[in-house]
């Protein structure tokens, strides 16, 4: 009786392995984790076969060209389904409503051209979705009605040119990040979109977006209020545009925005006055590598939280007076690169906590009297490679400790010209007009570490006094 039980217990068994072997189509690969593993096997149709109880379904690197109607049906329990890198052109409307617990969909690297506005109806546990690389021209109103539980879409590479109002107006927790995958691999690693788009609707109820980049697309310009209600938004990026101009309330509602980003749009000449005025929590502001001609006076005022400022690689060759009013937390600005030539006096006043200050590369002919007066917290100034003649006496600057004077046309260097520059440690003085040096312009640098003198063929001689008292 025991060997009878013994036996049948075996032969139950190896009914069951026969039973799991069967239900694997015969051209994959099943795991024991519910995965079935169809990649890069030559497929041309969706196998039969498929076990129900399938968490996994890897399709990706194949030939298939269609997805029929009832192929995933009995899939309840799918979370992850890779379909890229085929050759799909039409989703049949309704094949993918039974897949309730599905999370991610991997569709790119296919040959897509239009989605219906029922394509993605029932997918209401989907996190990830990835469309790029397509052709898709178009987004239809309500395309993404019931993805409530979407944080990640990936559009760029399409054919795109607008986004319509309301496309996105149902994604409560969508989240717009931009990705870039390898081919033939299901990573991904940050990037920045790349469609066609050339117009942006107005963007409603995405309650809790907090990062847009729509770099990469030819956009030709931003309309009044055309971000008000991503009141939750901490990131944006406008960066490779064909961007011309920006309305003056572009920005508005974007109370909780922290960095901006609007560089390398080569058609953006000029910034409205008011642009930046309710954008008052940002503390980084990227605009270089635009086609900028001036700053007006004020045009930063509101920025009282802005630590970093970057303009360089602009047309700059106006800096209105006040122009950086109000920026009593700025710690780094940059403006090399431009075409500055006249520093208005007290430009930099209220730069208290100024730190890095950039200039090189520009067109400066003189510095005005008492110009870097008050920047106590400045410790680099770069004034090289400028159109600079003479140096007057420079301002108490009690923590500066790097000056850059190279490739200027300084000709003359006059007793005390550094005195009040007590912590400087490395001074550049390369490259210039100089022929003569005072014998006490170097009176007052007692921590002076490295003083570079070096391609001055003017300088025919050196004083034999104070100069060689410097000390380490």
């Amino acid at each position: 009786m025991v060997g009878c039980t013994t036996v049948s217990v075996a032969l139950f068994i190896i009914l069951l392995n026969i039973n799991g072997a069967m239900s694997c189509p015969s051209m994959c690969s099943c795991g024991s984790n519910s995965d079935v593993d169809c990649d890069f096997r030559s497929l041309t149709v969706i196998p039969s076969g498929i076990p129900a109880e399938t968490v996994t379904l890897d399709l990706g690197r194949n030939s298939i060209m269609s997805l029929p109607t009832e192929t995933f049906i009995s899939l309840t329990r799918l979370k992850n389904l890779y379909l890229s890198n085929n050759a799909i052109s039409v989703i049949s409307s309704g094949v993918l409503s039974g897949l309730t617990s599905l999370e991610k969909l991997y569709l790119h690297y296919n040959n897509i051209t239009a989605l219906s506005y029922d394509t993605f109806n029932g997918l209401s546990s989907l996190l990830y979705l990835y469309l790029h690389n397509n052709k898709i021209s178009t987004l239809p109103s309500g395309i993404f009605s019931g993805l409530n539980s979407l944080t990640r879409l990936y559009l760029y590479s399409n054919d795109i040119t607008t986004l319509s109002s309301g496309v996105f107006s149902t994604l409560s927790s969508y989240r717009f990040c931009i990705c870039t995958t390898t081919r033939y691999q299901h990573y991904h690693q940050e990037s920045s979109l790349s469609n066609e788009i050339t117009a942006v609707a107005k963007l409603s109820n995405l309650s809790q977006l907090s990062n847009l980049n729509l770099g990469y697309n030819c956009i030709t310009s931003l309309q009044d209020g055309v971000f008000e209600r991503l009141t939750k938004l901490s990131t944006f990026s406008l960066q490779n545009t064909c961007i011309e101009s920006i309305s003056p309330s572009s920005f508005r509602g974007l109370t909780n925005l922290r960095y901006l980003y609007v560089r390398n749009n080569v058609n953006l000449k000029m910034l409205p006055t008011t642009l930046f005025d309710e954008v008052g929590n940002v503390t980084t502001l990227q605009l270089q590598y635009n086609a900028l001609t001036s700053l007006a006076s004020n045009q930063f005022s509101r920025l009282s939280r802005l630590t970093q400022l970057d303009l360089y690689n602009n047309d700059i060759t106006t800096l209105s007076p006040g122009a950086f009013n109000g920026l009593s937390s700025l710690q780094y600005l940059y403006l090399y690169n431009n075409k500055i030539s006249t520093l208005p006096s007290g430009i930099f006043s209220g730069l208290n906590s100024l730190r890095q200050l950039q200039l090189q590369n520009n067109e400066i002919t003189a510095l005005p009297s008492a110009i870097f007066s008050g920047l106590n917290s400045l410790t680099n100034l770069r004034l090289d490679r400028n159109e600079i003649t003479a140096v007057g006496k420079f301002a108490n600057l009690p923590q500066l400790s790097y000056l850059n004077l190279n490739y200027n046309c300084i000709t003359s260097l006059q007793d005390g010209v550094f005195e009040r520059l007590t912590k400087l440690s490395t001074l550049y003085l390369q490259n210039t007009c100089i022929e003569n040096i005072s014998p006490s312009a170097f009176r007052g640098l007692t921590n002076l570490r490295y003083l570079y003198l070096s391609n001055n063929i003017n300088l025919t001689m050196l004083p034999t006094t104070r100069l060689m008292k410097l000390e380490p």
